[in-house]
């Protein structure tokens, strides 16, 4: 077993990924003024801004109580569609490895709970993970549930404590006794970055491809900036805008769509997950923020995502394709259907064309 493997254990495998690199957001995703209703959605405020992160870790499996300080990492977080959700990207060159990473974050005022979805892809095999959580007491914690490398269930647990304006830290840990007792394996404390100074990354951040399958380059088709019309539900037209990009060393794409001028958002996060054989996609939009899963293929230039979110007690079936319809022209469907795919709604379409004068 790698060293990597001995460390981090049954963190990753539980989770399946972790939080994000200070690459660039597929657009700047300062969002204009909060939209968010529920207070709640703001939580994470604090957390906003760029960090320097020092890691530590210590043997999961072992009797060793000692920490191991394993290097430095940096990590940007940045509200996305109004405010309404949080994206990190997280760098780490730690002493066993170089490892990439992201996470994005979302209020559901129905479960009043906070969803999380992380992706810290290994080589060639990601794979998102998902958390469910609360603020209480001064202190966030948040929880999955999985299966360890030796194939026994375990809960995984991670922490924001020690909250200040400059500072916070940040641990994982393990039970397997369904929470009875628990033991941490993984520090990380974070230190506001200087603000004006720009975070400094390691070389290979730009170089290092971390995912190279086939499938992972199916969406090559409608990587870059975009503009053109969308209309939306109630039949009205705006300017809209789209950025898609490969990111976390070409193992996820990235979009963020502006329509109006921020007035209506979206973000989106995909990536082929060789276990399911399919493409998996979370997103969330300003008029809907919460996470949506969807799941689809694609077939030359044409790719079809289906997947769900719930509305009160209702489920509605999500639907995104995307179309190459001839050259440098492009059609973006979104759609629902409260009755289980028989009827579809349109909630917004677009044609888009490669931007003119895309932003340097």
């Amino acid at each position: 077993m790698s060293r990597t493997a001995r460390l981090l254990g049954p963190l990753l495998v539980a989770a399946g990924a972790l939080v994000t690199p200070p690459d660039a957001p597929a657009q700047d995703p300062e969002s204009p003024a909060a939209t968010c209703p529920d207070v709640r959605a703001r939580e994470f405020d604090f957390w906003v801004g760029d960090w320097d992160v020092l890691n530590r870790h210590r043997q999961p499996d072992s009797d060793d109580p000692r920490w191991y300080n394993t290097g430095a990492s940096t990590s940007r977080v940045r509200p996305i569609v109004g405010g309404c959700g949080f994206l990190e990207q997280w760098v780490g060159d730690l002493t066993f490895d170089q490892i990439r990473g992201m996470s994005v974050r979302t209020f559901d005022p129905a479960l009043e709970q906070w969803q999380i979805v992380i992706l810290w892809p290994s080589p060639n095999q990601p794979t998102f993970g998902t958390l469910e959580g609360s603020f209480g007491h001064g202190r966030g914690e948040f929880y999955t549930e999985g299966i360890d490398q030796h194939g026994r269930p375990v809960l995984t647990r991670f922490t924001f404590a020690d909250i200040a304006p400059d500072r916070l830290r940040w641990d994982a840990a393990a039970s397997g006794d369904s929470g009875i007792t628990w033991r941490t394996n993984w520090i990380m404390e974070f230190s506001r970055h200087p603000a004006g100074e720009s975070i400094v990354r390691p070389a290979w951040v730009d170089t290092t491809v971390r995912c190279d399958f086939p499938q992972m380059f199916e969406f090559e088709f409608m990587l870059g900036a975009w503009e053109g019309t969308a209309t939306l539900q109630n039949g009205s037209e705006a300017p809209v805008t789209l950025v898609s990009k490969r990111t976390l060393g070409g193992c996820a794409v990235e979009d963020h769509m502006r329509v109006g001028g921020g007035s209506w958002e979206s973000y989106e996060i995909r990536t082929f997950d060789q276990a399911v054989r399919a493409w998996v996609a979370y997103r969330l939009d300003t008029t809907r923020p919460v996470l949506q899963r969807l799941e689809g293929s694609v077939q030359g230039a044409d790719a079809q995502l289906v997947g769900s979110r719930q509305d009160g007690e209702d489920e509605i079936v999500v639907m995104g394709r995307w179309e190459w319809v001839r050259d440098s022209l492009m059609r973006y469907d979104l759609r629902e259907s409260a009755d289980g795919g028989t009827t579809w709604s349109s909630i917004l379409e677009a044609e888009l064309i490669p931007t003119r004068n895309p932003e340097p």
